[in-house]
C-alpha cells in the first residue's frame, strides 16, 4: 500500500468528521518549490481558494494523507508563487518536532522539503535555533530546538542533502520589534515595524530594490539585541 495518498476535498473532511479532536494545532510548514512542475508532479486537481474568508489571499489547496496522518498543501500562488504550506498533525512519536520532515519527503520533487524555509515547533521551551542564510546577507531562523541535539540533528540532516544552502545554530530570536527606516538626506522615515527581524530586514531589502537610499534595521530593544542591519541595493551591507 501506498504511504502518500491524495484525497478530494469532501473524503478528506469524512476522515477528519470521523476522528476525535486533538488538542495539539497542526504543525506548519514551509517549503520552496517549482511553481510550474509541482502542478504536473500532484496527480489530482487542487481546490480553489476553498472557503474563501479563511484566506488572505487567493490559494490553491491539495487534500492528502501520508499513512493515516492528514495533511493539506496550499501554493498562495498570486502573492507567494515559489512557496507552498503544508499543515500535518503534529506527531506524537517522534523525538523532535522537526522529524516530521522524514515523512514529507514523500512528497513529489517539485516541492523541495530539503531546503526547508521554516518548520513549526509547538513547545514552549526554545534553546537554540537553526538558521539558514538568506542571499541577500542575514541568517533567517526556520526552526526553534528545545535542546542543542534536537537542533543539531536538524542540522545533520539538512546539511547533506543540499550543499548550496549554509545552515548555523544560534540563540533564538527574542520577541522584540523591530523597525525599519530609509535613510532621505539628513533625515529617517519610518517605512515598517514588526515583531520580527527577518521581516523588517525582508521589507527593507524589497524597497531597497526600487530605491537608490540606503535603509536600516533596528530593534526597539536595544538592551536586548543592538544590532543594526544597513541595506542598499536590496541587501544587507553590513551589520554593526
Amino acid at each position: 500500500m501506498e504511504r502518500l495518498t491524495w484525497l478530494e476535498r469532501d473524503p478528506f473532511f469524512a476522515i477528519v468528521e470521523s476522528r476525535p479532536p486533538t488538542v495539539r494545532e497542526w504543525q506548519y510548514f514551509l517549503f520552496k518549490i517549482d511553481h510550474d512542475a509541482i502542478y504536473w508532479d500532484i496527480p489530482v486537481v487542487y481546490a480553489e481558494s476553498p472557503d474563501d474568508e479563511s484566506f488572505p489571499s487567493a490559494v490553491r489547496r491539495w487534500y492528502g494523507q501520508i499513512d493515516d496522518r492528514l495533511f493539506v498543501l496550499d501554493v498562495f500562488y498570486d502573492l507567494f508563487p515559489h512557496e507552498c504550506n503544508v499543515q500535518i498533525p503534529f506527531s506524537e512519536s517522534d523525538e523532535f518536532a522537526w522529524q516530521t520532515l522524514l515523512d514529507l519527503q514523500l512528497l513529489p520533487k517539485s516541492i523541495y522539503t530539503n531546503q526547508a524555509v521554516f518548520i513549526q515547533n509547538d513547545s514552549e521551551s526554545r534553546i537554540r535555533t537553526v538558521f539558514r542564510r538568506d542571499p541577500r546577507g542575514f541568517d533567517v531562523p526556520i526552526y526553534d530546538g528545545v535542546s542543542d541535539i534536537d537542533a543539531e540533528s536538524l542540522l545533520d540532516f539538512l546539511r547533506p542533502r543540499d550543499s548550496t544552502v549554509t545552515y548555523s545554530i544560534g540563540a533564538s530570536e527574542p520577541d522584540i520589534n523591530w523597525v525599519t527606516e530609509e535613510l532621505i538626506g539628513n533625515s529617517r522615515t519610518l517605512r515598517a515595524r514588526y515583531n520580527s527581524r527577518t521581516s523588517a530586514i525582508s521589507v527593507g531589502c524589497d524597497m531597497a530594490q526600487s530605491s537608490d537610499n540606503e535603509f536600516v534595521v533596528y530593534s526597539e530593544s536595544p538592551e536586548v539585541d543592538a544590532r543594526q542591519f544597513w541595506i542598499r541595493n536590496g541587501r544587507v551591507t553590513a551589520v554593526e
